[in-house]
């Protein structure tokens, strides 16, 4: 019994002591919390001890100027609910030991903002974000001045955040329609020697975004392209529109199917339609893609690197351990990979992955077989599994 008595004291005193350290903290601001939230004035209860208790919980601020929910969501054991988040920082000291992950605070900014609190979000995100990603935060002003309808300041964020990876700058076409639908990229010199790259889009009652994402494909930089649009017995007018643009443009392929099949189905139907050697199998029909796309995020990829897929190193990383003098420890942590794959590309004089295939490929078919089955997976659009059980069954049982 004494026992129980001794541990109910600790507790309230425990408690008591946590009450006062935050009654305490300029962060607190009791008037600004009961003018805030009217319930706890009409309670009749102690703000300081509200929150405490409860208003952490419920992801209220303890004042103006600390943001309990940010401070939850880029602290680890805090957005556990194990600690109230303005005691967690006030005993964290010096404040280092308080500083939020820096992974976690353009998310948590983000947060806010969608809440509609944008001007608190951008000054988190400046006030949080390492030097090396402010950079990030431009996303954050890009929303509060398109909310105010400030086109203009809109786009210049933009463009600040896209310059950060070398991305060419967009610009705003006049004309009426949504600003979605009016964003272009700067023009750009188009790429017409290379190879020529088929690209299917599925599209189910897609009207509302399907001439803006087919339009951002036409003004790709690489144009040695064609677009083979599946509609999958929309319901809108989705049809029409594809209808439409082919006959602007002969490099869309439109094709139809009489019912609904799904997007696997009908990407796998678009298979069957390419004339040419690449193929880019599926793209979003949410997305309006940037001009440079292709040749970014595709062909400058498909010709020039060939990472062996266990790689856990990339050209550039590979040429800058053949030029480092560091230890081979040092480079390792810095590009996360092991010690062997650092002295392992100190010996080669390339940066490129050597062939896994081996120079032989073993196989009994012979080419009028090879042909053959090769003319039935185009036709039946038949799995490997399918189409090796039918060549075993009627071509070569080896």
């Amino acid at each position: 019994m004494s026992t129980s008595i001794d541990n109910s004291v600790y507790h309230l005193a425990k408690l008591e002591k946590h009450i006062k350290k935050i009654r305490s903290s300029d962060l607190f601001d009791p008037d600004w919390y009961l003018k805030t939230y009217q319930d706890v004035k009409i309670l009749g209860m102690d703000p300081a001890e509200h929150y405490y208790k409860f208003g952490a919980l419920l992801n209220r601020d303890p004042g103006p100027n600390f943001s309990t929910r940010f401070y939850a969501n880029t602290h680890k054991s805090v957005g556990q609910g194990k600690i109230n988040p303005l005691l967690h920082y006030l005993t964290r000291r010096p404040v280092a030991k308080a500083a939020p992950d820096p992974s976690k605070v353009l998310w948590a900014a983000g947060i806010e903002s969608l809440l509609g609190n944008t001007q608190r979000a951008i000054y988190l995100a400046e006030s949080y974000l390492p030097e090396d990603q402010q950079y990030t935060a431009s996303l954050l002003r890009a929303n509060h001045t398109v909310g105010r309808g400030n086109e203009d300041a809109w786009l210049d964020h933009v463009n600040t955040f896209l310059r950060s990876y070398d991305v060419a700058p967009l610009r705003i076409v006049p004309g009426e329609g949504s600003l979605f639908g009016r964003l272009q990229s700067v023009e750009l010199a188009p790429i017409t020697d290379g190879p020529l790259v088929s690209i299917i889009m599925p599209a189910w009652n897609a009207e509302k975004t399907i001439e803006y994402a087919i339009k951002s494909l036409l003004r790709q930089t690489w144009q040695l392209i064609e677009i083979i649009v599946v509609d999958d017995a929309s319901t809108d007018n989705t049809w029409s529109i594809i209808q439409r643009l082919s006959g602007q443009d002969s490099r869309i392929k439109a094709v139809r199917n009489s019912e609904n099949a799904g997007p696997y189905v009908s990407k796998n139907i678009g298979l069957g339609v390419p004339s040419r050697m690449i193929t880019w199998p599926l793209v979003d029909l949410r997305f309006s893609w940037h001009v440079r796309f292709l040749r970014l995020h595709g062909m400058e990829r498909l010709m020039h690197i060939r990472l062996h897929k266990e790689a856990t190193t990339t050209p550039k990383v590979r040429a800058a351990i053949q030029a480092s003098d560091e230890p081979a420890r040092a480079l390792a942590e810095r590009y996360g990979t092991t010690e062997q794959t650092v002295w392992k590309w100190r010996k080669r004089d390339s940066v490129e992955d050597r062939s896994h295939t081996p120079h032989r490929l073993q196989t009994t078919l012979t080419p009028a077989q090879e042909a053959v089955a090769v003319a039935l997976r185009k036709a039946l659009l038949v799995s490997l599994d399918d189409l090796l059980a039918v060549v075993r069954e009627f071509l070569n049982p080896n």
